[in-house]
């Protein structure tokens, strides 16, 4: 049922990719999976792609994929390593095993439809912004891809205000995303009151920052990479993504939601309308390190 959105959205990475990685660069992919994207990176001619991911079974079948790809020359160097990039200690260790060790090294980071276990706690999202700053090249990209949180709590809010019951819960014939905790409750940015102190004011911005995170949903996507049963995952605020990023050094590049991708720039029409829904929760981003 989902094919032509998996096709969809498969076009629309390799659009990111080619247009913001030139050959014979360093690579870093976050959450690289099973590696179902080496044939888009091979086209690239990379220096280096390092895939990191938290699930050992998925890197063996990367690994397998990698090592049976006709094209595998086209790089040159590959490799795929376990770590959780939520524990501080992950980047350390890759430090020490040798697998990311010089500061400004790295030209593009790649995070496609990861950074939403990111997002449990601000401190996380500020620990992965920080330490992909680091490694970063000045004039160096971060680009990627998640589902965005606005829209979930949208779709869920207007489910909810258009059944009988007091649903907190969305589902068609693609998928079905469940509210966990309180997540459909609308983000809310209060001003500082007149007189604050700026350490007051600074408080209450770190604080609606912090709500914004930890929302979380079950999110089931059907015959996809998630499993009939789904993930635990949280919702990203593009805001605050966009406020740590600017607070680490890293500009804003451009962000499109998936509608306009396929609206504007995708040259086939067809989609169904349950897969618009979920494709459309999704949008598309790119970062880029200020020279210093």
């Amino acid at each position: 049922m989902i094919q032509n959105l998996k096709s969809f959205h498969n076009w629309v990475k390799s659009q990111q990719l080619q247009r913001y990685i030139s050959p014979h660069q360093v690579i870093v992919d976050i959450g690289c999976g099973k590696g179902g994207d080496l044939h888009k990176f091979a086209y690239l001619y990379p220096k280096r792609l390092l895939g990191i991911d938290v699930d050992e079974l998925h890197l063996e079948e990367a690994r397998a994929r990698y090592s049976g790809l006709s094209n595998k020359h086209h790089f040159g160097t590959a490799e795929f390593v376990s770590g959780d990039l939520r524990n501080t200690e992950c980047y350390a260790q890759l430090i020490a095993a040798g697998h990311l060790t010089q500061p400004n090294s790295v030209d593009v980071f790649n995070c496609q439809n990861a950074l939403t276990y990111f997002t449990d706690t601000l401190a996380t999202l500020k620990n992965l912004v920080h330490w992909i700053t680091t490694f970063l090249k000045p004039g160096g990209y971060w680009i990627g891809s998640c589902v965005d949180g606005d829209k979930v709590i949208q779709l869920l809010q207007k489910t909810a205000s258009s059944s009988s019951c007091n649903t907190n819960q969305y589902s068609n014939s693609c998928g079905r995303i469940a509210a966990l905790a309180d997540c459909t409750v609308q983000k809310r940015v209060e001003a500082a009151p007149a007189g604050s102190t700026v350490q007051a004011s600074a408080a209450a911005s770190a604080a609606a920052l912090q709500a914004t995170c930890g929302k979380a949903v079950q999110f089931e996507l059907y015959h996809s990479i998630l499993g009939d049963q789904g993930v635990l995952e949280y919702l990203v605020d593009f805001d605050t993504l966009t406020t740590v990023c600017a607070s680490e050094g890293l500009r804003l590049v451009e962000t499109l939601d998936f509608e306009t991708w396929y609206n504007e720039l995708y040259d086939q029409s067809n989609l169904s309308v349950d897969e618009m829904t979920f494709s459309f929760l999704s949008r598309s981003f790119v970062f880029q390190k200020i020279y210093q």
